[in-house]
């Protein structure tokens, strides 16, 4: 919305610094004057949201009968009428100072001659009648009605003018005159939104300004403006200073600038900005621990204090808001105990100083993973680990560590295996584990569990002349071993012997009868696992008995004793001096004799017999010799 006052000077001005310029007369019979013949205008420029412009008469101006009128924008700008407003400033010769409300009088006061020192108003306009001194005779304020004021434009106009007097031109009374003022465009003045650290320096930002072609930004110090940014448009809203240094403390302003206006008068500048230029943390590093996220940083000199704040990255790589998940802390070190296993999430830490903060570009992501929760214990084919599943987990990485070694992986499984057997345990050591759950990159947290382990022997049967026969491998670390063994039935073992060989005889056996056996190693730490898989089955055959052989004209018939628990019985021959060979299998426990009907005259053979049942055999006891005769 437009508004015009009428002033009592003949002016022309602007909220900006110009020269007032003379216009041709608007009609014929009208006079002529130069504006800069007349009067000196400065301008304070904008500040607080305020503008005053000074007017001082030239020296020995003569000035009788005019009217101001001043044309604005109210949306924009307004008198400020409670504060300075358009007064008359006393020029020392006896004229009075007017505020605005001594503006609405009527009539006029006689002064000195040609001198007039009190305004009138007529019609629905403020008019003025004014003298004339060298000395500041008017003064006008403004004040924004928005800080961030759009562009916009004043224009002051002279006109009625009776009679000037001026040293070098003199116009004749009652000859009336027009003189036009230069109309200029004038700035909003500039709000910073924000002055913060990052990490290369001091980042000023602020909100943009209608009709701006560009803006100046100042670093302040000691009371001294120093430009130090001239933007390359007006749409450029931002800076960055990088030299600073950290822990000292910076103060910045910004000014909007037209191409067509001084900037002195065109916008006054921002108010000020401060902040202490703080940096992050120079190292940053997050971490799964236990059941939550650890953030822990470096140090950084003049912090008084720290904040850890968070953001979620979903699948797709898209970013929540980031929250701050501490208050201020001194500690260089936070756990996010909210934090949830398969989740991924962005830490940050922001640095506190005595005026000033860090921006959050110390950022750190991590794919929070549950710690595993597992057990071990030692079996007979190995120790085995067994664990829960961890949400967000892609597999689990098994690592060892023998004694005071150091952690080797020893196998990676899928993210569907809970369990596994390490078959390689060291015999004889202390052996401990740890499982990480493992997403990519990132992993978990791990606990640790150890368990001395010694290895069950594999245990090897077979039948003897004089019993069962049992023989396994040296364990490393073993000092002795045990024998175990289940006769028949039994459903518990027994413990027949303790033996520092790798080897035993049970002769305290019975023909027909099974047994199973177990070896146990022992030292004075412990004891392998036994059992179980770890065992043998055999059933316990006696040797059968040769009792006689004969040659007849049919062949060699080989005799021998029957054997309690046989089920068959396994004729062995060799000739000469050659290999034994199985020649034949004969069932039935009583089935005690045998006609090799192969054997050829002339020529020797020895036989043994084995006897056997399903896929045990015993030994053999002796053999006999015969040479064929028929």
């Amino acid at each position: 919305m437009k508004r015009s006052i009428s002033l009592v000077l003949c002016l022309a001005m602007l909220i900006s610094v110009f020269s007032c310029i003379g216009v041709s007369a608007s009609a014929a019979d009208e006079q002529t004057v130069d504006v800069k013949e007349l009067f000196t205008i400065k301008s304070s420029g904008f500040k607080n949201d305020k503008i005053t412009y000074t007017v001082y008469l030239n020296s020995g101006l003569s000035f009788y009968a005019s009217i101001i009128r001043v044309d604005f924008d109210e949306d924009v700008l307004a008198v400020d009428q409670a504060n300075t407003g358009a007064y008359m400033v006393d020029d020392g010769d006896g004229g009075e100072t007017e505020s605005i409300g001594g503006m609405y009088e009527t009539g006029f006061t006689a002064g000195n001659s040609n001198q007039y020192s009190v305004a009138h108003i007529y019609s629905a306009d403020r008019d003025y009648k004014s003298g004339s001194s060298d000395k500041a005779y008017m003064k006008f304020t403004f004040k924004a009605v928005d800080r961030n004021r759009p562009a916009t434009t004043v224009k002051f106009t002279c006109a009625e003018f009776k009679s000037i007097s001026a040293p070098e031109n003199n116009v004749d009374n009652g000859k009336p005159g027009t003189i036009l003022s230069d109309t200029r465009t004038t700035l909003g003045q500039v709000a910073i939104d924000s002055v913060v650290s990052e990490k290369d320096g001091v980042r000023i930002n602020w909100k943009k300004v209608t009709g701006a072609d560009f803006y100046r930004v100042y670093k302040i110090a000691n009371g001294e403006d120093t430009l130090i940014k001239s933007t390359a448009d007006g749409d450029e809203l931002t800076y960055l200073d990088t030299s600073v240094e950290n822990n000292k403390k910076y103060t910045y302003a910004v000014r909007a600038v037209n191409e067509a206006s001084d900037e002195g008068y065109a916008a006054t500048r921002s108010s000020t900005a401060s902040t202490r230029y703080t940096v992050a943390p120079a190292t940053l590093k997050v971490a799964n621990g236990e059941g939550e996220v650890v953030v822990s940083w470096s140090k950084v000199e003049g912090a008084t204090s720290y904040r850890v704040y968070r953001r979620t990255v979903d699948a797709d790589g898209d970013v929540t808001a980031w929250k701050y998940l501490s208050g201020k802390i001194t500690d260089l070190k936070f756990a996010d105990t909210t934090a949830k296993s398969g989740t991924k999430y962005e830490y940050a830490v922001r640095v506190y100083s005595d005026g000033g903060n860090s921006d959050l570009y110390s950022e750190k992501d991590i794919i929070c993973l549950g710690t595993p929760d597992f057990s071990i214990e030692a079996t007979v084919k190995g120790v085995k680990i067994t664990w829960g599943k961890v949400s967000g987990a892609e597999s689990y990485k098994i690592y060892r560590k023998v004694s005071d070694g150091s952690w080797k992986t020893i196998k990676t499984v899928s993210s569907s295996t809970t369990s596994y057997t390490d078959t390689s345990a060291s015999s004889g050591k202390t052996n401990s584990y740890k499982i990480v759950a493992v997403n990519g990159s990132y992993n978990s947290d791990y606990e640790t569990h150890k368990v001395y382990y010694l290895k069950t022997p594999t245990v090897s049967v077979k039948n003897t002349t004089s019993g069962v026969y049992t023989s396994w491998k040296k364990v490393s670390g073993a000092s002795s071993y045990y024998v175990y063994r289940k006769a028949g039935s039994a459903k518990s073992w027994t413990k027949i012997a303790t033996t520092k060989k790798t080897s035993y005889t049970d002769k305290n056996v019975k023909s027909g009868t099974t047994y199973k056996y177990t070896i146990r190693a022992v030292n004075s730490k412990g004891k392998s696992k036994y059992g179980s898989t770890a065992y043998e089955t055999i059933r316990f055959l006696s040797a059968p008995k040769l009792e006689n052989i004969k040659s007849t004209k049919s062949g060699v018939t080989v005799y021998w004793d029957d054997v309690k628990g046989a089920s068959k019985y396994h004729i062995y021959r060799k000739t000469g001096s050659g290999d034994y060979e199985l020649i034949k299998t004969v069932s039935g426990r009583t089935t005690v004799k045998y006609l090799d009907k192969t054997a050829k005259k002339g020529k020797t053979y020895t036989y043994k017999v084995y006897a056997g049942y399903s896929s045990y055999k015993s030994s053999y006891k002796s053999t006999l010799s015969i040479k064929d005769k028929y």
